[in-house]
C-alpha cells in the first residue's frame, strides 16, 4: 500500500536539539509482500518458507529467512569528528549512529526479533508499538554477530518499531573514512567517506535484516563538516546547518531495496548534473558527484567519461524496458580495489573510471538497475542473475552503438577470460559466498548464459520474455528456479529443455569441447560428392557434463554457396552428410586458416573448438576407420576418433622402434596427452582384432 513516509526523528548523541522532518514517498510493496501479508497461500508462493514440490521445475531452491519483514529504515550517521581526524587518532568509535526500523512480524507470534550486527558497539535499544514515540528500553543480547531484541508478543501482520543507538567500530571496506590528510597521502584531492555492503557488509554499519530478499525503504540523516556534500540513494530532501561548522543532510529512497544496495557517501564533491531525455519528452535526472578537480582534468575528466549517458539509457531501455526509478547518478570515490557498485539509483564508481577508458563499466552498473536492483537475487546462490545480466548489457550497449561485430567482440573477451581456467572453474549456481565475485563464472560465463538463451530463442522471443520476467518480479526478488520457471511458462518447447539447459550450464561446471572429422571421398564427374562431418564432444573433467545438449550449427561452403545446418545435439557425437554436385567446385570453410570455425560459426555456444586436420602414415592407416585429429592449439594433446568395438591396445613407438608407453583406447573421440613426451616424431600404434593401425605424430612444445 502507498503511504507517506514516516516522520524521521533527528536524534544525535552529540546534540540536545530534536527536530522532526516530514517526507513524501511510498513503500511500493504492491507487487511484493505488503498487500499480501494476510494471504497465507499467496505469500507462500511468493516467498515459500517451505518450498512446495514442483512438478515441472527441478532446479534447486533455497528456503528464505522470512521470520520478519523490515518495511523501512531511518538511519542517522555522524561522520563529523572522523572526517576531521586522522585515521590513527579516531579511537574505537568511528561513527556515532542510531537506526529506527519498522518491523512486521511474519511468524504467528514472536517474542524477539533477530538482527544482523557485526563489529558494532550497541549502547541501547528501545521498542515501541506506536510510531514516533520514544518507546521503552528493551532487553537485548549481542553475540556472534546477532542482535536479539525482546519485543514482547509480535503477532503475524503487526508491526513494532525498534530504535538502536550504537557506534561503528571499524573503518574498513564496509565503511571507509578519509580525512584530508589521509587522502593527500594517497594523492586523493579531498576528504571523503563511503560505504560498500555487498554481500554482507551492511550489518557492519547498522543493525539490519541483512538478506537480499527483504526489501525496505531507506531514509538517511548524515552529519558532516561544513562544505562536504552527502550522497545516498534516491534524492536529497533537506540540508540544514548544525552550528557554524557542520551540516546535516537528509536523503530518502521511496522505492524498496535490500540492505546491500543502500549506500551513503560524503566528500568535498561537486554535483555535475545531466539529463536523459526520451523521445516522448520525459526525463531522468542524472546527478554525478566527484571532486571538482576531476570535472575537466587532464587525467580524470568527468565531462569526457560521462558524455554518452544519453546512449547508455537508450540502449538498455530498448532491450529491457523503461528505466525503473525516478533518478540516477554516480558518486566517484577513491581508493577502492574494484571498479564500481550498483547501489540503487546511485552507483558508486572508482575514480579511475573518470580516465575515460571504462565505459562498459558504467553500462554494467546501469544495467544492474534492472537486473539486480529492480529485480534482486533472492539468495546469494542466485548472484549470477545480477552479475551475468549486467555483464550481458555491456554487449547489448556495444551492439547498439557499433553493431553485431562489437557485440560479439565484448562476449568473445568475456569467453576468453573465462577460458583461462575453463573446466576447472566452479559451477555458476550456488557458488560459495567467499567466491561470489569470481569473475570467470559469476560475470563472464553467466553473461554467456544470457547470450546462449538469446541465440537459442531468437530476439523476438527472448527479449519480450526477459522484459515480462522483470515486470513480474519488479521491486521484489527471484531465485533462479523462478527465472527458469518464467521462461518455461512462456516458452514451453525450447530447442533444449529448460531443465537440461539450466542444469548443464549452472549446476554443473565447464563447457563443451568440440572436435570434428571431415571425410570427402573422391567422386566421378557428374555424380554427387558426399561430404561426411562427424562432430564429437571430448570434454572430460569432474562435474562437467560429458554430453551437453546444444543447438549446434555447422557451416561449409561448396563453390560460391554457403550451407548452414543446425542440429540439436543430444548425443556425444553427431554425423552430418552433405551431397554436393561434382561440378568442379571445392569445399571451403568460413575461415580457411581455422577450419574449426565450421562448428558454431556465429559463436552462439560457450565452447572450445579444435581443428579437423586428418593425417595418415601408410595405406593401412588410411583405409582404417580410425581418424587422427590434431594437435590441439596448445600442442600438448592429440585427438583420435575410435570407431565402436573392442578397446584398442595402444603404444607410443620411438623412431628407432622402442615402445615407451602402453595404454588402452576406448571407442569414441579420445584425447591423448603428449605433453610428457619429448619433442620429436613418434608412432602411435593401435591393435584391434589382429589388425594394426599406425600414425606418425610430430610432438612439439
Amino acid at each position: 500500500m502507498k503511504h507517506l513516509l514516516l516522520l524521521f526523528v533527528l536524534i544525535s548523541a552529540l546534540t540536545t536539539a530534536t527536530a522532526q522532518h516530514e517526507f513524501d514517498g511510498h513503500e511500493n510493496k504492491e507487487s511484493f509482500l505488503h498487500w499480501m501479508i494476510q494471504d497465507d497461500k499467496l505469500l507462500e508462493v511468493m516467498q515459500p518458507k517451505h518450498p512446495m514440490p514442483m512438478l515441472v521445475n527441478t532446479f534447486p531452491s533455497y528456503e528464505l529467512d522470512t521470520a520478519i519483514d523490515v518495511e523501512w529504515y531511518q538511519i542517522s550517521i555522524d561522520w563529523y569528528r572522523s572526517l576531521l581526524t586522522r585515521k590513527d587518532f579516531r579511537g574505537p568509535r568511528k561513527a556515532e549512529c542510531h537506526v529506527v526500523m519498522c518491523i512486521r512480524g511474519r511468524d504467528s507470534v514472536a517474542n524477539e526479533v533477530v538482527l544482523d550486527a557485526v563489529n558494532l558497539t550497541i549502547d541501547s535499544v528501545f521498542v515501541s508499538v506506536l510510531e514516533n514515540t520514544p518507546g521503552r528500553a528493551a532487553a537485548f543480547t549481542h553475540l556472534n554477530g546477532k542482535l536479539r531484541v525482546k519485543v514482547g508478543p509480535l503477532w503475524r501482520g503487526n508491526v513494532v518499531y525498534v530504535r538502536v543507538h550504537y557506534a561503528v567500530q571499524r573503518d574498513d571496506d564496509a565503511m571507509n573514512i578519509w580525512n584530508k590528510e589521509d587522502a593527500a597521502v594517497n594523492e586523493i584531492p579531498g576528504g571523503s567517506a563511503f560505504t560498500f555492503f555487498q554481500p554482507q557488509g551492511a550489518r557492519r554499519v547498522f543493525p539490519c535484516h541483512d538478506v537480499p530478499h527483504d526489501k525496505a525503504t531507506f531514509t538517511t540523516l548524515v552529519r558532516v563538516p561544513k562544505g562536504y556534500a552527502v550522497v545516498s540513494n534516491g534524492i536529497e530532501l533537506e540540508v540544514f546547518p548544525d552550528g557554524d561548522t557542520a551540516t546535516r543532510h537528509i536523503w530518502g529512497e521511496g522505492e524498496i531495496m535490500p540492505t546491500y544496495l543502500f549506500t551513503v557517501n560524503a566528500g568535498e564533491f561537486i554535483n555535475y548534473k545531466q539529463t536523459y531525455t526520451r523521445k516522448d519528452g520525459s526525463t531522468v535526472p542524472v546527478a554525478n558527484y566527484h571532486f571538482p578537480l576531476d570535472q575537466d582534468g587532464a587525467v580524470y575528466n568527468a565531462t569526457n567519461a560521462l558524455k554518452n549517458v544519453q546512449l547508455w539509457f537508450e540502449s538498455l531501455e530498448e532491450k529491457l524496458g523503461r528505466y525503473p526509478f525516478k533518478t540516477y547518478g554516480h558518486v566517484t570515490v577513491s581508493p577502492i580495489p574494484f571498479g564500481g557498485m550498483e547501489h540503487q539509483t546511485m552507483s558508486t564508481i572508482n575514480r579511475f573510471w573518470l580516465r575515460g577508458t571504462a565505459e562498459l563499466g558504467y553500462i554494467h552498473e546501469l544495467g544492474h538497475q534492472w537486473l539486480g536492483d529492480l529485480v534482486t537475487c533472492a539468495t546469494w546462490a542466485d548472484i549470477w542473475l545480477n552479475e551475468g545480466g549486467a555483464s550481458f548489457t555491456e554487449a547489448l550497449y556495444a551492439e547498439y552503438v557499433k553493431g553485431q561485430s562489437s557485440y560479439a567482440s565484448v562476449l568473445r573477451n568475456k569467453r576468453d577470460r573465462y577460458m583461462r581456467r575453463g573446466q576447472a572453474e566452479p559451477p555458476v549456481y550456488d557458488i560459495p559466498i567467499a567466491q561470489i565475485f569470481n569473475e570467470a563464472t559469476t560475470y563472464n560465463k553467466s553473461s554467456w548464459v544470457y547470450h546462449m538463451m538469446r541465440r537459442m530463442l531468437g530476439d523476438s522471443v527472448f527479449f519480450p520474455v526477459l522484459r515480462s520476467y522483470i515486470e513480474k518480479y519488479k521491486y521484489g526478488s527471484a531465485q533462479t528456479y523462478q527465472f527458469k520457471q518464467h521462461f518455461a511458462e512462456n516458452v514451453p518447447n525450447p530447442p533444449v529443455s529448460w531443465d537440461v539447459f539450466f542444469d548443464q550450464w549452472l549446476v554443473k561446471q565447464g563447457h563443451p569441447e568440440f572436435a570434428a572429422v571431415i571425410n570427402m571421398p573422391e567422386s566421378p564427374q557428374g555424380a554427387t560428392v558426399p561430404v561426411h562431418i562427424k562432430v564429437a564432444q571430448i570434454q572430460k573433467a569432474a562435474n562437467v557434463p560429458v554430453n551437453f545438449h546444444i543447438p549446434l550449427t555447422l557451416r561449409v561452403k561448396w563453390g560460391a554457396t554457403w550451407y548452414d545446418t543446425t542440429i540439436v545435439m543430444t548425443t556425444p557425437s553427431i554425423d552430418v552428410t552433405y551431397q554436393f554436385p561434382n561440378d568442379g567446385s571445392t569445399l571451403s570453410f568460413p575461415d580457411p586458416a581455422a577450419p574449426a570455425s565450421i562448428i558454431d560459426p556465429d559463436e552462439s555456444i560457450l565452447c572450445t573448438r579444435f581443428g579437423e586436420v586428418i593425417t595418415g602414415v601408410d595405406d593401412e592407416s588410411r583405409t582404417s576407420d580410425i581418424r587422427l585429429i590434431g594437435p590441439t592449439p596448445a600442442h600438448d594433446h592429440i585427438m583420435i576418433d575410435v570407431p565402436e568395438g573392442a578397446p584398442l591396445r595402444s603404444s607410443w613407438i620411438t623412431a628407432d622402434g622402442k615402445a615407451v608407453r602402453e595404454f588402452v583406447l576406448e571407442s569414441g573421440m579420445q584425447v591423448i596427452d603428449v605433453s610428457s613426451l619429448p619433442a620429436g616424431v613418434f608412432f602411435l600404434q593401435m591393435e584391434r582384432d589382429g589388425k594394426t593401425t599406425v600414425f606418425s605424430v610430430p610432438v612439439t612444445h
